[in-house]
């Protein structure tokens, strides 16, 4: 069986140093502080991860030998480019990708990747280039981060199921996917447990609609999940 390893993470050092500028600053997001603990703590595990993040060649490769991957698919870590200003956003997504693209030349039969786009700045991707987008949680935003910071709620755990979720039903209740029909939206982690509440959220949706909470929609919730999403299994190991 050939092991296809998704939504493997990294990063290149010039994101990084802008993150410690972000981190450095009194206006940081109090999820991406506590997130800067492990991503530039200063101790023998985090040095190691931040290593493995920013090789994009044979360290990498020889991990995925020892450990039975034929192939990995790249893509940004977590918070990627959205704690920048859009400019600065851009740019250094930019930058990404082109290092992405060389590293699947030097290993294409090892390396796939996922091109990072800044979405602060919207104008700079489009649906017609018909490619979907994959949509990786990151840490709780301001406005909901707080009761997460406790016990570490904020992280992998809980709080970025719970962000990315919101975030996937948030696209569509404000109708974007009928604005935008053949946009297509990958989560990951049998997708942030949306497609088990399914069922609810239709029931929960037609009650508001007749007591006059939401606006009636052309079509279910439920319809446009199963229409305008994909789901992968990344980061969901039990059997």
């Amino acid at each position: 069986m050939k092991r296809i390893a998704i939504e493997e993470a990294f990063v290149t050092p010039e994101i990084s140093e802008e993150w410690k500028k972000v981190l450095g600053s009194k206006n940081v997001d109090p999820g991406f502080r506590e997130m800067g603990k492990t991503i530039h703590g200063d101790n023998p595990s985090t040095k190691m991860v931040h290593a493995r993040l920013i090789d994009l060649g044979a360290g990498r490769i020889a991990h995925m030998d020892a450990t039975g991957i034929a192939m990995q698919v790249l893509s940004l870590t977590a918070p990627r480019v959205q704690v920048f200003d859009a400019i600065t956003g851009t740019a250094l997504a930019r930058q990404a990708n082109d290092r992405l693209a060389e590293a699947v030349q030097s290993y294409p039969t090892r390396f796939a990747g996922l091109a990072a786009i800044a979405p602060q700045h919207p104008e700079s991707a489009a649906e017609s280039l018909g490619a979907p987008i994959y949509l990786h949680p990151r840490e709780p935003a301001p406005g909901m981060v707080q009761p997460y910071l406790d016990y570490g709620l904020y992280f992998a755990g809980w709080g970025f199921a719970a962000e990315a979720g919101l975030h996937a039903m948030r696209l569509i209740m404000c109708g974007v996917f009928d604005r935008f029909p053949k946009l297509k939206i990958i989560l990951g982690h049998m997708g942030e447990g949306i497609p088990f509440w399914l069922q609810r959220i239709d029931n929960r949706y037609l009650l508001q609609v007749r007591i006059g909470a939401v606006n009636k929609m052309p079509r279910l919730p439920s319809e446009y999940f199963k229409d305008n999403f994909v789901i992968t299994t990344s980061g969901v190991t039990h059997h």
